[in-house]
């Protein structure tokens, strides 16, 4: 079982640049979407798995956030090339900035022993979820070429690009709190 979780994560991070290359150079939007949903639903289920029977490692600890950072960014980098909006690039690079502050605090509070100020908040999993719809929905609109499905897919990126900014301030200020 605890190779099974492994392989979860493991497959996050040769998901990322798979999803990249088969939207952005192929074109192949629906096929990306079907990997990228794959891909977030393992987030979630590696995590469980691994608590449930309690396999929790250290190695999974460290590599879990970084093969979830590695799939959004590929994700939202393929956004940014493929809708060519500056308005979507600037979300996604806020975000990016995001991942990279509040991974540093990581390092920061994991350096100092200040364990209770980088636990993830139930705000932080529906900022990730809202991430993770959010990129679905661009994949499936660009499979379809929908108008209104982009329209509605900027949207869900700016609601997680709001969240995403109000998780960092709150990370933030529970280390430097201390």
């Amino acid at each position: 079982m605890k190779k099974f979780i492994m392989f979860l994560t493991y497959f996050r991070v040769i998901c990322g640049p798979i999803i990249f290359i088969l939207s952005v150079l192929f074109d192949m939007y629906f096929i990306s979407l079907i990997l990228f949903s794959l891909a977030a639903f393992t987030d979630f289920f590696d995590g469980y798995l691994a608590r449930k029977y309690n396999l929790e490692s250290s190695l999974g600890k460290l590599l879990d956030p970084i093969a979830d950072k590695m799939l959004l960014c590929a994700a939202l980098l393929s956004l940014v090339l493929i809708s060519q909006d500056i308005f979507i690039g600037f979300m996604s690079m806020i975000i990016l900035l995001r991942e990279f502050w509040v991974s540093a605090l990581r390092e920061y509070t994991a350096f100092n022993n200040i364990t209770h100020a980088s636990s993830v908040s139930m705000l932080a999993k529906i900022k990730t979820a809202l991430q993770f719809f959010a990129i679905c929905s661009f994949y499936i609109s660009f499979s379809y070429n929908l108008s209104l499905g982009n329209f509605i897919s900027s949207f869900l990126l700016f609601l997680s690009m709001i969240v995403s900014i109000k998780t960092a301030m709150e990370y933030t200020y529970k280390v430097f709190s201390e």
